[in-house]
């Protein structure tokens, strides 16, 4: 190895070890205060890690330095371990209040280039993109639905007492009070979608609906089970629990079709080569749109949210607009 990488290469096995350590702490059922604390700390030595290494590989690539090969493979190492620590805090505390970056829900946007047919496009012109971790399928999925409810406030109540049924899981409490909250005051919702810790339980229990409708409902899909790796594949409960319960991992057919069956919704899946897919197209609750492109997920819009700046300069026009033209309607049918 040369030795301009050594400096980044123990920077990298101490955030290792100390992300090794603190799942640790979070399989040994450490508190929540406690691991978020820690969660700072660490975040402060992983944002230094980055920048270390961004300046050094600005210099090693441009230089032709023989360790560039080498500095990929110790950032990936770097990144899997950090990655693997931040899915299992979700996991295991999807409530807990730290700083994940980038946000989970971004703003909506036209989007005039996405490759949908234009009589989609047509109706769903926005595009409202998703953090790209794992979660994007049900992210994209709770944007959906949650909008949905606050349009048919009959089904939160229905939805909560369901919640409540279901046995203890991580987030619970959390899920129950952002119903409760979109119950009363409907026009919060804008405000939830951009906060992680309402946002992650409510994702925790959309992974936990989905592995209960695959046990105990919809068991016929484990007939169909086909693992996608060959070596040492999953059994269909190891799947459940590895890869449906556990976040930071991509939504596959199984719980997609799983967890739309039961929430009772109707979903459209716009895939960027295939086209529009209907998942449970039997029911009449139509929550709206979803883009697959190239391994990842994001929600399609057919209109800005109330509080943009688009939506807002959109009503002053019309607000102006809308006399002129009428004036002139009228003075056309009487003064010419």
């Amino acid at each position: 190895m040369s030795l301009s990488l050594n400096p980044i290469s123990q920077n990298a096995d101490l955030l290792i070890q100390s992300c090794h350590e603190t799942i640790r702490m979070i399989e040994t059922a450490g508190r929540v205060e406690e691991l978020a604390q820690r969660h700072r700390e660490l975040k402060i030595h992983y944002d230094t890690f980055h920048r270390t290494y961004n300046e050094l590989w600005s210099r090693i690539s441009i230089s032709g330095d023989p360790s560039a090969d080498q500095a990929p493979r110790i950032f990936e190492r770097a990144e899997t371990a950090w990655h693997k620590l931040e899915d299992q805090l979700l996991t295991t505390h999807p409530q807990i209040q730290i700083n994940y970056g980038r946000p989970l829900v971004d703003k909506i946007e036209h989007a005039p280039n996405l490759l949908v047919d234009a009589r989609i496009k047509a109706q769903f012109p926005y595009e409202q993109k998703v953090r790209g971790d794992g979660n994007c399928f049900y992210t994209s999925l709770a944007i959906c639905y949650l909008q949905w409810l606050t349009h048919n406030p009959n089904q939160i109540e229905i939805l909560l007492n369901r919640i409540r049924d279901m046995e203890q899981f991580p987030g619970k409490e959390e899920a129950i009070s952002l119903m409760i909250d979109l119950k009363i005051n409907p026009s919060s919702l804008q405000n939830h979608l951009r906060s992680t810790s309402d946002m992650f339980p409510f994702i925790s229990f959309l992974r936990h609906a989905a592995a209960l409708q695959m046990t105990t409902v919809d068991r016929q899909w484990m007939d169909f089970y086909s693992p996608e790796s060959d070596q040492d594949p999953p059994t269909a409960p190891e799947y459940v629990a590895n890869q449906v319960l556990k976040m930071g991992r991509d939504a596959q057919h199984y719980e997609i079709n799983a967890l739309c069956a039961f929430l009772g919704c109707q979903l459209w899946i716009i895939d960027y080569q295939n086209g529009l897919r209907t998942i449970n197209q039997e029911s009449r609750n139509f929550i709206g749109a979803i883009y697959r492109s190239p391994g990842h997920y994001s929600c399609l819009q057919s209109k800005l949210p109330p509080g943009s700046i688009c939506s807002q300069l959109t009503r002053k026009i019309a607000t102006i607009a809308i006399p002129v033209i009428s004036g002139y309607i009228v003075w056309n049918m009487f003064f010419r």
